[in-house]
């Protein structure tokens, strides 16, 4: 962890928003939330939109360099949080408990009885697949 009176050295990167990945001279004691203020555009509106991750892991906006465990030379990645996309459990409203129940009510094609393609053995040619006829 580095010490509050020393000077950092941090790469930043934004694929996310298009920014290049920059060195920054900084001291350990800036917020993240700042760091965040000083590479988005002054009309950027929506803060809570964008987080920083350190390794992969985020990083909260309210934690320090210093209380992140930000190293020399470690790399923060500004990502964008998306909005929507699902996955959380709620309905969207088009699925229905007739139509799943449907879904699964639905007849399913029955598997080819083993007897009869026994039977069927002695009753076709091999050959031609014709059925078989007397005196055969």
């Amino acid at each position: 962890m580095a010490s509050t009176g020393k000077v950092l050295h941090i790469f930043v990167a934004s694929p996310d928003l298009g920014l290049p990945c920059r060195l920054v001279t900084t001291m350990p004691d800036l917020t993240i939330n700042r760091l965040k203020l000083s590479f988005l555009p002054y009309q950027f509106v929506n803060l809570e939109s964008v987080y920083c991750t350190l390794n992969g892991r985020p990083i909260p906006d309210s934690a320090t360099l210093a209380t992140g465990n930000v190293l020399p030379l470690s790399l923060i990645m500004l990502r964008l949080r998306l909005a929507g996309g699902g996955g959380d459990g709620g309905a969207t409203g088009a699925e229905s408990r007739d139509c799943y129940l449907n879904m699964y009510a639905s007849k399913k094609p029955d598997k080819v009885d083993p007897n009869e393609t026994r039977l069927s053995r002695w009753t076709t040619c091999a050959l031609s697949a014709d059925p078989l006829s007397p005196p055969v």
